[in-house]
Order: C-alpha cells, then structure tokens, then sequence
C-alpha cells in the first residue's frame, strides 16, 4: 500500500509538472509581449513609453470582468471534463465566451472613447494623454478578442490541455514583433505610426489568437454546439463573482500601497517598481504550477475522487516551494548583481538590496500563496480565497505600511508589510486545505437540458 501511495504521489507530481511547464513557456510570452512594445517605443521618448505603460494599466483594470469570466469557465470545464462530461463542458465553454462577449463591448466602447480622459485623472501630462488615446483606440477596438483569447485559454487549460495555448502564444509574440517594428518606425515601406503603430501590432495579434484558438476549441473537442440555457451560466457566475470583487479589492489595496510608497520619494518608490520587475521572473513558475493545480483538483473533484484532488494540491504545493525557494536564494545572496543589471542609480542600488532579501524570505509563503489559490480554485473555493485577499491586503499590508509611514519608520518596514501579507495568506489557505470545508463548495454538475449531441 506504501509502494502504490509513492507511485500516485509521483505520478500526479509529474502531471502537474506536465501542465506547468507550458503555462509556464506561456506566462513568460504574455509578459514579454508587454514589455516588447514598452522596449520599442523607448526610442520615441519618454512621452511614448508613458503613454503605452498606461495603456497597459488601463487594460489591466478593465480585464478584472475577464478573469472573473475564464476562471468560472476553467473551473466548470476542469469539473466536467474530470467527471467525463466532456459535450457538456463543450456547450459551458461556448457560453462562457458568449457571456465574454457581453460584458466587454460595453467595456471596449468605454475604454475608445474615455482612455485619454482616464489617463488624466491618473495625472498624464496633455502630450501623454493624446498618446495614450492614439494607442487606446486600437488595443480597446481588440479588447473583446484579448478577452476571447484568455476565456479559450482557460478552456483548454481546464480540459488539461496546455501545450496548445503555448504554441499559439509563440506565434502570436512573432506576428508581434514582426508587426510592431516596421508600424512603429517605418520599415518595409511602411508609414511611422508611432505608438498608434505599437498599437496597431498588438491588436492583430489578439485577432489572430482569437482566430487560432477558436478553430483549436472546436478541432480538438474543447467547444460543442448547443442552445441557449442559462444552467449553462450558473456554474460560471457562481466561481467566478469571487474572483472579479477579489481582483478590485487587490487593486484598490495595490493603489492605497502605491500611495504610501510614493510618501518616501521617488527613488523609493521606482525601486519598488524595478524590485518588483525583478521578483516576477519567481511569479511565473508559482502561477504555472497554480493553474496546474487547479487543473488536477478541478478533474479530480469532478471525476468524484477527492483523494486524488488532495494529493494534487500537496505535489503542487511541493514543487511550488522547490522552485519558488530556489529563486529566494538567488535574491538573498545576489541582490545587487540582479540591480545593476537594470539600473546605475546607487540609491535605487541600495533600497533595492534591502527590497529583494526580504522578497527572497517572502517566495515560499508567495509560493504557497499563489499555489493553492489555484488548487481551491480548481475545487470551486473562490469565496474563501477572496476573504483571505481581504484579510491580507486590508487587514494586513496597508494598515501595517500606513502605520509605518504615520510613525516615521524607514520604507523597510513598508516593505516588511507584503512579507507578513503573504504569511497570512499562506496561514489561512493552508489551515483551508487541510480541512474539509473545499470538498463541499465545488460546482455541482447537473445535467443541463440540450438536444441530442454526439459524445452524451
């Protein structure tokens, strides 16, 4: 019985490395299709990299609706595909993008016409606002499609299929890249559009990536036909309402925090950025191995084999460690190194060193964190996880970093804040694994009412 316990532990530890591994591939192309058009603009001045950096962070706020969306519909998808109701999980994916659909063309006419007024309010200077409308007016034209792009996903994902997303993000980055160059300067013959051209390349490649992953959806099994029937949403609203208030209320903390930094300076406040920057090349096998996660429990829970789903969150949460503690490792001893790779600035130098070695001491509680908010999520667990967001955000870093900065105390202790967020955070979900409370909050799969389809 030993010896059969070891063989399933090894061998859901190697799906879930299986799973991560391209999500992995996949999260580092999503990042470096941001940061490629902030690189390419560079050469326009700072007015360009301003107005595409807030571009992006117009986008990131109006994606909160889509995460919401794509994390119901893995979910749901990830459950049925597990208890083999793979038609079924078919017909909820198609209504998971039609409610896409729904939500973000109110969401992309608001962003066309309104980006320059919101950048703003944010304190963009009159040059940078008319850059950003430049930019805004194509990356929001394509926003139902980057929506599209991320529910599919999501699909795929939660039918344990994350190779196919990977490779159509490889060729999305190309399209990218060998669009952006010659819009952005005038190469080939092309006019020099600037940033508007930056923008022009972002927005064919979601059209394309929508096109790719929608001919993948229904070639491989992972969409079906079926009519309209609101059962079909429940199951998605019920996961993912958590999930979009989780996201505002992080965002709004995230602001607060941003404000308290900006309290002790500008060389403080960008080595939090540049720190930050850094720390993400750790985020990305912890949320690889999270969507994982999220993927064997959502199968497990589904198929009915709760042990399994157990074992999956456990392999999970070791490899999270395993990777996550390595990278702490490399930011405890060699802070500075990683620093001057970015910047020459010797008092970003010096924050930065004190930044990374207490991120470095914070990437096994990050890791857990971000590990089994995909594991709970995969088991339909998403109200529990948006308490924990509010406790550590609200409960934990921005009174602890408003305190800091009442007292006098040294942006450190600011900084010291995220440490004993995430402790928290890692507290209270793991005190959740052990119990038994997630087994009965999955999503319950009914047979939903549809005319006769191949594969029931």
């Amino acid at each position: 019985m030993m010896q059969e316990k070891e063989l399933n532990r090894a061998g859901i530890r190697r799906e879930v490395f299986r799973l991560a591994l391209p999500v992995a591939v996949s999260n580092l192309l999503h990042r470096m299709a941001t940061a490629v058009d902030i690189f390419l603009v560079g050469g326009l001045g700072a007015p360009a990299v301003a107005a595409v950096g807030l571009g992006q962070l117009l986008i990131f706020f109006t994606m909160t609706v889509v995460w919401a969306v794509s994390t119901g519909t893995m979910v749901a998808v990830a459950q049925r595909w597990g208890a083999d109701r793979r038609a079924e999980a078919g017909r909820v994916a198609v209504h998971g993008l039609l409610m896409t659909l729904v939500l973000t063309i109110p969401l992309a006419v608001a962003g066309f016409l309104l980006a320059p007024d919101a950048a703003s309010l944010l304190g963009a200077s009159v040059p940078v606002q008319i850059l950003v409308g430049e930019y805004c007016q194509w990356v929001f034209l394509a926003f139902p499609a980057t929506a599209l792009v991320h529910v599919l996903t999501s699909t795929m994902h939660g039918a344990g299929d994350t190779r196919t997303p990977m490779r159509i993000f490889l060729v999305l980055n190309l399209v990218h890249v060998g669009l952006a160059v010659p819009l952005i300067y005038g190469y080939l013959g092309l006019p020099a559009l600037g940033v508007e051209g930056a923008a022009i390349a972002v927005a064919s490649a979601e059209i394309l990536g929508v096109l790719l992953f929608w001919w993948q959806g229904w070639a491989r099994g992972y969409l079906t036909k079926g009519s309209w029937d609101t059962a079909c949403i429940r199951p998605i609203v019920r996961v993912g309402w958590p999930v979009a208030i989780d996201r505002m209320m992080w965002q709004a903390g995230q602001v607060v925090y941003f404000k308290i930094l900006l309290l002790y300076g500008t060389a403080a406040f960008a080595t939090h950025q540049l720190g930050v920057s850094i720390e993400a090349l750790s985020f990305m096998p912890g949320l690889a191995i999270g969507v994982a996660a999220a993927t064997v429990v959502g199968q497990s829970v589904g198929s009915g084999d709760i042990l399994r789903a157990r074992q999956g969150m456990a392999e999970a949460n070791r490899l999270g460690i395993l990777f996550m503690s390595g990278m702490g490792v490399l930011f405890f001893l060699f802070p500075e190194p990683l620093l001057r790779l970015f910047t020459a600035d010797q008092e970003v130098i010096r924050l930065g060193v004190i930044f990374l070695r207490i991120a470095a001491v914070s990437q096994i509680p990050l890791a857990v964190t971000l590990v089994l908010q995909g594991a709970l999520r995969g088991a339909g667990d998403t109200a529990y996880i948006l308490r924990v967001t509010v406790v550590g955000i609200w409960g934990v870093r921005v009174p602890l970093a408003a305190a800091a900065a009442w007292w006098g105390l040294s942006v450190a202790y600011v900084w010291w804040a995220f440490l004993l967020d995430w402790i928290t955070r890692m507290v209270l979900l793991q005190r959740r694994r052990r119990s038994s409370r997630w087994e009965r909050t999955h999503v319950k799969i009914t047979p939903v009412e549809f005319g006769a389809v191949a594969g029931d």
